[in-house]
């Protein structure tokens, strides 16, 4: 059977073709991800890997075809140059579907290692301790394998590309029913390599002590931040993640937002905030090295925004104002990215933190039980915080 086609439909239909591939492609890449890290199989990879180019293909053959109209070509084109009805499966599902057989083989192994301790214990000797050994590894790796795959299936990633240093996007909690978000953005040697015990800590910290109150966490690595503190001292990185970081919180709608930058996040924050991107409902700086102005006027947020500023007494990023070593709130000077935004002459509301601890002040803001982490909850559920200034 053959047709002609409407051309202008046909480039559409190619184009949302295209955008669907681009799609694929970043599930491709986590799955792929997830696949080599728990132990499955590089033929599932390559499947996964390759499913990803058949949009793309059915996309540039419907242009073709559109091409061919255009012009009057005289002959139908053949149905076949069209897009085809199926289409491949997801790369996440093929991915999946493999992890599931970690699930069968970690079952049969433990039933042959049943069978094998129950032998040895009529063998004197042992002369199979090393077999018995290595499919005891061999169960436990796979117990692993198939605790990160329930794991990963059950999270709730928005986001994710492993290039570079990689960025990931992951909310903890609901969505589409919270009534308060908050998005915590995190700062200097951020990647995917320290994402699952750093910012994701952090994330699943803040979410547990706000409990069941209606409120989802965002650990947003939408960006790329330096990994060293010569990079840091370039505002390249942030002027990037400031349009990102707008673009994300513009589409959360209208729900309580707020923002809690920390350290180098700050000046992405800040700048968002500089540049109409960013207006949440709270804007929080924590350990901050400055945000990209001397005061919260020239942030150009509404009267309906409140700007908090928070630092623990031992945090180091003191120390990046090299004229004042006094640790006291009191003292406020200019810094490499603005006036201290803890200090008076920024004009922020500050928020008690304690002092945090001695050997990672710096890092410590989400840390449980601690004042710090208690004010951020408050601060999150447009609530009042604990008295006081760190």
């Amino acid at each position: 059977m053959v047709r002609l086609i409407d051309p202008t439909v046909a480039r559409r239909t190619a184009a949302h073709m295209e955008t669907l591939e681009r799609e694929l492609s970043a599930q491709m890449a986590a799955a792929v991800t997830l696949l080599r890290t728990v132990g499955g199989t590089t033929v599932t990879a390559a499947r996964a890997r390759a499913s990803t180019n058949w949009w793309g293909e059915e996309a540039a053959r419907l242009r073709l075809r559109a091409d061919a109209v255009d012009m009057g070509n005289a002959c139908p084109v053949p149905e076949t140059w069209g897009p085809t009805i199926s289409a491949p499966d997801p790369p996440r599902d093929l991915v999946l579907a493999d992890l599931s057989k970690l699930e069968e083989r970690r079952t049969l192994l433990s039933t042959h290692l049943d069978l094998l301790n129950g032998f040895l214990r009529w063998v004197p000797g042992e002369p199979l301790q090393s077999l018995r050994s290595s499919l005891t590894r061999a169960v436990a790796r796979l117990d692993r394998a198939v605790a990160d795959r329930r794991a990963w299936a059950d999270r709730n990633l928005l986001f994710f590309d492993p290039s570079g240093d990689g960025r990931i996007v992951e909310v903890i909690g609901d969505l589409k029913t919270a009534r308060h978000v908050v998005v915590l953005v995190p700062g200097m040697g951020n990647g995917l390599s320290s994402y699952e015990r750093t910012l994701r800590v952090d994330a699943l910290r803040l979410a547990e002590r706000l409990g069941d109150t209606d409120t989802a966490v965002v650990a947003w690595l939408g960006y790329d931040p330096p990994d060293t503190i010569v990079g840091a001292i370039s505002r390249g990185p942030a002027r990037r993640g400031a349009a990102a970081l707008g673009d994300f919180v513009r589409r959360l709608g209208p729900v309580h937002t707020t923002v809690i930058a920390h350290s180098y996040g700050s000046l992405v924050a800040g700048l968002a905030a500089r540049q109409g991107l960013l207006v949440p409902d709270e804007l929080v700086f924590i350990g901050s090295p400055g945000v990209g102005a001397d005061n919260v006027a020239e942030l150009g947020l509404p009267p309906s925004t409140t700007v908090w500023s928070g630092l623990t007494l031992f945090d180091p990023i003191r120390l990046a104002r090299p004229d004042c070593m006094d640790p006291s709130p009191r003292c406020s000077t200019d810094l490499v990215f603005g006036t201290d935004p803890h200090g008076p002459m920024f004009g922020a509301k500050v928020f008690a933190t304690g002092e945090g601890p001695l050997w990672n002040a710096h890092s410590a803001y989400y840390r449980t039980g601690s004042l710090s982490l208690e004010n951020l909850a408050h601060i999150a559920l447009d609530e009042d915080v604990v008295d006081g200034r760190a």
